[in-house]
């Protein structure tokens, strides 16, 4: 079997780390041949910088080890979510990797306290910039759940020295501008734009928002759910510490603003930040602007550095994934706003079950393409439902955005019911339908609990509790740890 994936990126590669991985006694008997042809002259997007614990189980899968990870890609551990103002604009809650492990009703505070911070001790780790694990632990192993945060480009690099070094994957650099096809409909090479042919058993499409096969060759379209999700413009940077010894935080920060919401991603050596807005309802200007108040008002931040980029995209997914023998994954399958870092969750599923779904038959291709793009559309489902309760739950009045975004007259009929049923009952494993849904009822109940303890506190102050965990004094600082990993792998480099 041949499988030729177009595209390179995080999409690309990690798709054909992941598939070579699962493969390698094929591959090494010449069963199975699997080629990455992408463009010289195609960026990295270069803001998927936030992953779910599932990356751990992909980087042992793939046989990297997490320390040389952790130093290349100047990766930092992730335990979660912060999102700051989302509710009154002056709030704060977390979504915690980890689940709850410690009941509220324990803790005896004279003024309301922050509900994620009681239930979840992972949260005392995250607002103190305390590692998940001692330097001891093993590879893949820690204390608290854990992602990471990285830097995407060195990703990217890592990821392809690794699948043509050690998996046998082969690489070509060739501007693919169109395609080949039998009388059945298949796709049988690519072509380059110099008339070079590319044969295939099984295409896959990490072309990127123009997903040259899928919507170039078969004219699949987009289904657009900018009426229930507006965003469509980031403006994105990367900015220095000031200092060596600066806080790493341990969570991606989320902090709403009245244009939209701010991202903030800690990695060992600089931060990735970036505002994501509608240009229905703000000029690139305004939130350019918005997003240099925030930067200059960090301390941490080296603000001389400031210069942002701007990324459109269109929120929404494709009307199929898979069609006949060509199959999109990343954001040739779909794109919206980066809430919740959905997007590189979504290529570890499609690899997974391409892997898993490998077969040159017709008619078993067929019915695997049918089970593919019904398991993909739930995950949009669902994924959307998410991060629509995120902003359902606002009750911000700052701003035509907010007023809109918050509105429940354009809620998913799924999402009304949930919400119908969470007005009486907590979060549980009962309001999905899937046996592996993306989310657990765990980060629902995170999202509910957080967000409506503003809503019936009448005004007053919510507060931190006292650290009384034994964690935050056991554990290293995210700082501490890197710098103590470099002086270990130094020694042992010596």
């Amino acid at each position: 079997m041949n499988i030729v994936i177009v595209g390179g990126g995080t999409a690309g590669w990690l798709t054909a780390a992941l598939i070579a991985a699962k493969h390698q006694g094929e591959i090494k008997e010449r069963k199975l041949t699997l080629t990455l042809i992408e463009s010289r002259h195609t960026p990295t997007l270069g803001v998927g910088e936030g992953t779910w614990p599932s990356m751990k189980a992909t980087l042992k899968t793939i046989g990297l080890s997490e320390t040389a990870f952790l130093l290349y890609c100047n990766a930092s551990f992730k335990q979660g979510s912060t999102f700051i103002n989302w509710v009154k604009g002056n709030d704060r809650y977390h979504h915690p990797f980890s689940p709850p492990d410690r009941s509220p009703g324990q803790q005896n505070h004279s003024q309301p306290t922050e509900v994620t911070a009681q239930c979840a001790s992972q949260t005392d780790l995250i607002r103190h910039h305390i590692a998940p694990k001692l330097l001891a632990a093993g590879d893949y192993e820690g204390t608290m759940n854990y992602g990471y945060h990285l830097d995407a480009d060195k990703f990217v690099s890592l990821l392809k020295v690794h699948c043509t070094s050690k998996l046998g994957v082969k690489h070509q650099y060739r501007n693919i501008t169109t395609a080949q096809k039998d009388k059945a409909g298949n796709i049988t090479h690519v072509v380059s734009e110099n008339g070079e042919a590319f044969s295939g058993d099984l295409f896959i499409d990490c072309s990127g928002v123009r997903a040259l096969l899928l919507q170039g060759q078969f004219n699949i379209d987009t289904v657009n759910v900018s009426h229930v999700l507006p965003n469509n413009c980031a403006l994105a940077c990367r900015l220095p510490y000031k200092t060596h010894d600066a806080p790493i935080h341990s969570s991606t920060r989320a902090t709403a603003t009245p244009h939209g919401w701010i991202w903030d991603i800690a990695l060992q050596h600089r931060r990735g930040i970036g505002h994501v807005f509608s240009t229905d309802f703000a000029s690139k200007d305004k939130v350019e602007n918005q997003l240099f108040d925030y930067v200059r008002q960090d301390p941490h931040l080296d603000e001389s550095h400031f210069e942002t980029r701007e990324i459109r995209f269109t929120p929404g997914y494709r009307e199929q994934f898979w069609h006949k023998n060509c199959v999109a994954v990343g954001m040739a399958a779909g794109f919206i706003e980066p809430l919740e870092a959905t997007a590189l969750a979504l290529v570890e599923q499609s690899a997974l079950f391409i892997s898993a779904h490998l077969t040159t038959e017709p008619a078993i291709v067929k019915s695997i393409a049918h089970r593919f793009n019904r398991l993909m559309t739930h995950y949009w489902h669902e994924i959307i439902d998410f991060l629509k309760l995120h902003y359902t739950l606002s009750m911000r009045d700052d701003s035509d955005y907010w007023r809109s975004v918050s509105s429940c007259d354009n809620l998913p009929q799924t999402l009304k019911e949930k919400l119908l049923l969470w007005q009486a009952l907590p979060a549980s494993v009962y309001d999905t339908e899937m046996k592996t849904p993306l989310f657990s009822h765990n980060s629902f109940h995170y999202v509910l609990t957080g967000a409506r303890q503003y809503q019936v506190a009448n005004g007053n102050d919510i507060c931190d509790p006292p650290i009384n965990n034994h964690l935050v004094r056991a554990l290293p600082t995210q700082q501490h740890y890197f710098q103590q990993l470099r002086l270990a792998n130094n020694k042992k480099a010596t």
